[in-house]
């Protein structure tokens, strides 16, 4: 029992999951599930489910692997645990065995005598071994078997170690899960009776088996932006970019299929006629260019976000007193959010004029917390001491009150004026040492003893 939905539009398709929650058949203490890939994807179809319906409550969500462990929770009664940690320590414990750097010791010999690359190195491995065992799933039960796929050295120690760590898989996560539901599928139908994938911009075969198997017992909806209805692709930017968006068409291809709608706003703009031309599956003809789509270049990251925030506030006061522009229908959009997070409220807490803004997505131990202190501490170095890491490192709450700091933007102020860049001390033969924290910190005492402004 499944729907699929599509539309080139997060916008239309959210408007067809609100239509459903609110036909929906269940009981009103059942809850809404609806499975996302992030939390920027969450807070946003909050607020528009509640523009939307008026009311938006006794819902939750949940990413794909932490929905199958509620399943496998529900139906054994045993909490099912990730066992990337458990993989992380337990490879940490075998690098350092002597029989895999016997057997082993063109690997051993990358961390020997170094306790860091070791944990690193195992690290890594934990989240190779996750990845195999959600794409190269035949793989695993291979290396159960102590069969090999291939002759390379690599695979020949990664086997070592997955046998020797003897933890179950999420492949047999999953079949006690598919034999369970045979048993008894009731607990599923009375707590889940259907669910809403929402705005998952990839579907590994090992899920997408998993939601196939639960249609058999629950109603299951898919809501798929995809960028066209074509399957040849023509336009060069769809063609370029639009593999994965073929590889949803052809994953889903015999489903229960309805188009919410493909359309596309402000065709007349440069941003529309571009958009149009890729709905269309045609090469864009009109390049005639406007403030819809603009291109810049920054030196360093917190320059971008400078402009970013010049940028906000110039559209702002184009459209203040209209009505026509609000803080929520502006989403920004970044590579890497946690690199980012630090100077989004440097830049936006300490403006001049206060735009409302909130971060989603980032990591846990990215925000005020004693972990992100001590995280940021641990990482810095030499070469990253730039004046605005230090002093995003004093935007820290706990940081902050050590030292009694009361007013970042005034230190950043002076940061500025002394002309601290970065570097403890640099070099006078490239004139570096003139941007040093040595040389800013000469200036701002003689300062002091001048009795100067």
């Amino acid at each position: 029992m499944n729907k699929l939905y599509t539309s080139n539009r997060n916008e239309l398709l959210c408007q067809k999951l609100a239509q459903n929650i609110k036909n929906s058949s269940g009981s009103i203490f059942q809850k809404t599930l609806i499975i996302t890939q992030s939390g920027g994807m969450n807070a946003w179809l909050t607020g528009q489910l509640t523009r939307i319906n008026g009311i938006f409550s006794h819902y939750e969500f949940q990413n794909q692997d932490g929905f199958m462990g509620q399943v496998f929770e529900l139906l054994t009664g045993e909490p099912l645990r990730s066992n990337r940690d458990a993989i992380k320590f337990g490879v940490y414990g075998l690098l350092d065995s002597e029989d895999f750097k016997d057997k082993f010791d063109n690997v051993a010999s990358y961390y020997q005598d170094n306790d860091l690359r070791r944990i690193q190195l195992a690290e890594k491995i934990a989240d190779l071994f996750d990845q195999y065992q959600l794409y190269r799933v035949d793989m695993i039960k291979k290396w159960e078997r102590g069969e090999q796929e291939t002759t390379k050295e690599a695979e020949g120690w990664q086997i070592w170690l997955w046998q020797k760590l003897d933890l179950p898989s999420k492949a047999s996560y999953r079949q006690t899960i598919y034999d369970k539901l045979e048993e008894d599928a009731e607990k599923l139908k009375q707590l889940y009776p259907e669910i809403h994938l929402f705005g998952i911009s990839i579907f590994t075969g090992f899920h997408l088996e998993f939601y196939q198997h639960l249609e058999k017992y629950i109603k299951v909806h898919y809501y798929l932006c995809l960028p066209s209805q074509s399957q040849e692709l023509k336009n060069s930017m769809l063609e370029n970019n639009g593999n994965k968006a073929r590889e949803l068409l052809d994953q889903c291809k015999e489903w229960n299929r309805e188009s919410a709608d493909f359309k596309v706003e402000n065709p007349g703009t440069l941003l529309g006629r571009l958009q149009q031309s890729i709905l269309n599956n045609e090469e864009l003809k009109d390049k005639n260019h406007d403030e819809s789509i603009e291109v810049t270049s920054h030196y360093t990251p917190v320059r971008e976000v400078e402009t970013l925030y010049n940028y906000l506030l110039d559209l702002f006061e184009k459209e203040w007193g209209k009505g026509t522009l609000l803080p929520r229908d502006v989403l920004v959009i970044t590579p890497d959010i946690n690199k980012y997070e630090p100077f989004i409220k440097a830049v936006f807490r300490n403006a001049p004029v206060k735009l409302p803004f909130r971060v989603s997505g980032a990591a846990r131990n990215s925000g005020n917390s004693i972990c992100a202190a001590m995280e940021l501490i641990v990482n810095i170095t030499e070469d990253d001491l730039t004046a605005e890491k230090v002093a995003g490192l004093l935007e820290q709450n706990r940081i902050g009150m050590a030292y009694k700091i009361e007013s970042t933007s005034y230190i950043r102020g002076v940061l500025n004026k002394a002309g601290i860049r970065f570097g403890r001390q640099n070099r006078l033969e490239d004139d570096t040492h003139y941007v040093s924290w040595k040389y800013g910190f000469e200036k701002i005492i003689l300062g002091y003893a001048m009795h100067t402004d």
